[in-house]
C-alpha cells in the first residue's frame, strides 16, 4: 500500500511551533504523527540534499 504524506508545521496552544508528519489514508481522512526531535533532524538531513 502506497501512502501520502507531508510534514507540517502546527502551533500548540501555548504557541510553541512542532512539527507532525501527515499521513493521507484517503475517504478524506488524514492522521497526524507526531514527530521527535531525531525523526525530525533525519528528515531535515534528507531535504537538503
Amino acid at each position: 500500500m502506497l501512502l501520502e504524506c507531508n510534514v507540517v508545521e502546527k502551533t500548540s496552544k501555548a504557541g510553541n511551533p512542532y512539527l507532525v508528519l501527515r499521513v493521507d489514508l484517503g475517504n478524506n481522512v488524514k492522521k497526524d504523527v507526531f514527530l521527535n526531535d531525531a525523526e525530525v533532524a533525519i528528515l531535515s538531513l534528507n531535504s537538503k540534499d
